[in-house]
């Protein structure tokens, strides 16, 4: 079974040309934009897979401006695509595993804890 959000370790962080306030994080093979400085190499976080449908609440709030949907089978939430920033692809979303002190346990699946649906591209 996929899992959709998952506790993994950042494997490299590189900067991104003409940026100066992102970089790129590296996990799993995949390369997720996120803020400069908010990760550094070997860090934990909390990885959220593209097409993953996060619920509306605090911890995702930020992402409702590009995210946000509606949908008849999965509610309202916030859903997980491939973006671009500043030419640099974005395949997932990389959180630092302090917003989340419940969870604990490296390569641990949280899509339950967290309420993370998979989307079935509305």
């Amino acid at each position: 079974m996929r899992k959709l959000a998952s506790i993994q370790r950042i494997w490299d962080i590189t900067p991104i040309e003409g940026a100066d306030k992102i970089e790129t994080a590296h996990v799993l093979g995949w390369t997720c934009v996120t803020g400069k400085g908010d990760f550094q190499k070997g860090d934990l976080c909390v990885y959220f897979e593209i097409d993953s449908f996060l619920p509306c609440n605090v911890h995702f709030e930020f992402l409702r401006s590009k995210s946000y949907k509606k949908s008849n089978i999965l509610g309202e939430g916030m859903y997980l695509k491939t973006m671009k920033f500043r030419g640099q692809y974005s395949q997932g979303l990389v959180m630092p595993l302090s917003a989340f002190p419940e969870i604990e346990t490296e390569g641990k699946a949280v899509d339950e804890y967290l309420a993370i649906d998979e989307s079935s591209q509305q």
